[in-house]
């Protein structure tokens, strides 16, 4: 939660597993952009911003991760 909380500028105790990202206060098009360019120079992988629009809650952000880092 660390990488979302710093990439959308939130205290990282505003965030659960729950939470929807569309509901986050500082969530716009611009930092979903910056938070996918993050996660993948973090991880190597290739996520798309169709990718994310898929994503609902900070959990499944998680196990889309899980899902695909460990291909």
């Amino acid at each position: 939660m660390l990488l979302i909380s710093q990439e959308l500028m939130i205290c990282p105790t505003k965030l659960n597993l729950d939470t929807e990202l569309r509901s986050i206060e500082t969530w716009s098009s611009l930092n979903a952009l910056i938070l996918i360019s993050r996660i993948n120079e973090e991880t190597d992988l290739t996520m798309s911003s169709s990718d994310l629009s898929q994503l609902i809650t900070v959990k499944d952000l998680y196990m889309f991760l899980q899902k695909h880092m460990n291909k």
